[in-house]
């Protein structure tokens, strides 16, 4: 076993941020005791994650500040856009949601404003298609 464990960064999920050098990983000596009481990965993530709950820091995965802004999350308003909706159609319109959603909280904001323009042009092309 390495003497230096890596776990995914816990501020970021893994994505790269200030915390973890933009790796989206964090490192730290693995010499808690004999081979079979060392920590896992596992193990360090459990730990983190207590520490984000005791804390109060939001998660990369459930709740992140990005799809949290207003009264209601960006998955419940994209659940009552694409009611009616199936395949491409409820896909398309929730994804460009997704973008909209987020755009002005990213690290690239316009890039995700193009993300939403092309899923935007793939519905609009397909609806022309599909008459």
């Amino acid at each position: 076993m390495s003497t230096t464990l890596e776990v995914p960064c816990q501020a970021c999920g893994g994505a790269g941020c200030r915390y973890c050098n933009g790796t989206g990983k964090v490192a730290f000596p693995n010499t808690f005791g004999p081979k079979e009481e060392r920590i896992t990965p596992e193990d360090t993530a459990k730990f983190f994650k207590k520490i984000d709950d005791v804390m109060g820091v939001p998660s990369a995965v459930n709740h992140p500040p990005h799809y949290t802004q207003g009264e209601i999350e960006c998955i419940d308003a994209i659940k009552s856009a694409t009611v009616g909706l199936t395949g491409l159609e409820a896909f398309d319109t929730g994804t460009a949601i997704k973008y909209l959603w987020r755009w002005k909280h990213k690290e690239k904001p316009i890039e995700d404003l193009e993300k939403a323009k092309w899923y935007i042009d793939n519905l609009i092309k397909h609806l022309k298609e599909s008459k």
